[in-house]
């Protein structure tokens, strides 16, 4: 069975605003009702990005099927912690580079379908969300930023 997938990414220079969770659950139900999306997958721990973890984990007992896979940076776990952090809020981790070597933030827009974003780009300061949403949007990648 192939799932559709969804990427999220957020800008850790970006404070969330108080309805920011709401709008997350809003939006990844959307995803998950009208699209389809039935993997989320994480790869940061911006504060946008842990909204999105608690969204989709408050949805997934909603929707028991849906999984939540967290996209390593390296084959093996950094630490102990991070592998307690993985266990108690992810479904499953792999690493890509056990495979084929790319960059995480490209596998993981390359296997998505959408991609969820936290990003100011009015903001001339550089980020990693920034070149990620740049990287989907060559990739023609159904796109949401959630910052208003």
């Amino acid at each position: 069975m192939k799932y559709i997938i969804c990427s999220i990414f957020g800008d850790v220079n970006v404070i969330c605003g108080e309805d920011t969770l709401f709008r997350i659950k809003s939006t990844v139900e959307k995803l998950i009702t009208e699209h389809g999306v039935g993997v989320f997958l994480f790869s940061g721990r911006s504060e946008f990005e842990m909204l999105c973890l608690k969204a989709v984990r408050l949805l997934k007992a909603e929707y028991p099927d849906i999984r939540l896979l967290y996209v390593r940076d390296e084959y093996k776990y950094a630490n102990d912690e991070d592998r307690e952090f993985v266990a108690k809020h992810f479904d499953d981790s792999f690493s890509p580079f056990d495979s084929k070597g790319r960059k995480t933030m490209r596998y993981t827009i390359d296997s998505s379908e959408f991609c969820v974003f936290y990003i100011d780009k009015a903001s001339k300061e550089k980020s990693g969300a920034k070149t990620a949403y740049r990287y989907a949007k060559r990739r023609k990648k159904d796109i949401v930023n959630l910052l208003l």
